[in-house]
């Protein structure tokens, strides 16, 4: 913890320099983190109060920090600080787990609903594909009647000339016999 200290003091010092309230306030969590590991209580208060004054917005570094201050507040044996702080641990835990529930319930409902459109678009794919089948059957189908049409008329031209050409040779056998 000794070697820990030190490279969290430099840690510190680095980020008062930069200016950067992020990391500022991590690196007062690591401080208060080391001094509380080292029964060093008055000094692990002080980090974690000059957490809030740095940066409150990440949550679970602030839940460190309460925490830090509870247990620091025992024991020095100043009970209604750390119950106070407690208090503050329970809320900030309570809307923690209150955003991981939101999230989970926004993620769930994303989920469904990617799941839902894709059930339509594969529902809308087979549709187009069953209807693509049925118009290739149809125009099937008319080129076949097309075909069986032509064909009859065929054969009906061809049973005509057949005809005809009866009528022409029974004429023509017809004059045979006359002369």
């Amino acid at each position: 913890y000794d070697l820990a200290l030190q490279h969290a003091e430099e840690s510190l010092r680095i980020c008062q320099e930069i200016k950067n309230p992020l990391m500022l306030s991590s690196a007062f969590n690591v401080l208060a983190n080391v001094y509380r590991q080292q029964k060093r209580y008055k000094e692990c208060e002080q980090a974690a109060l000059a957490f809030f004054e740095a940066d409150t917005t990440h949550i679970q570094a602030k839940m460190n920090s309460l925490y830090n201050l509870v247990v620091s507040n025992i024991h020095m044996g100043n009970k209604e600080k750390a119950a106070g702080y407690f208090d503050r641990y329970t809320n900030v835990k309570d809307q923690h787990i209150e955003q991981n529930v939101q999230q989970a319930l926004l993620d769930m409902e994303t989920k469904y609903e990617t799941e839902k459109k894709e059930a339509r678009i594969a529902s809308l794919e087979k549709e187009k594909a069953l209807f693509f089948g049925l118009a290739t059957a149809v125009v099937l189908v008319l080129l076949l009647a097309i075909v069986l049409l032509f064909y009859h008329h065929r054969l009906n031209v061809q049973k005509r000339k057949l005809a005809e050409q009866k009528l022409l040779q029974l004429e023509q056998e017809q004059q045979l016999i006359a002369t």
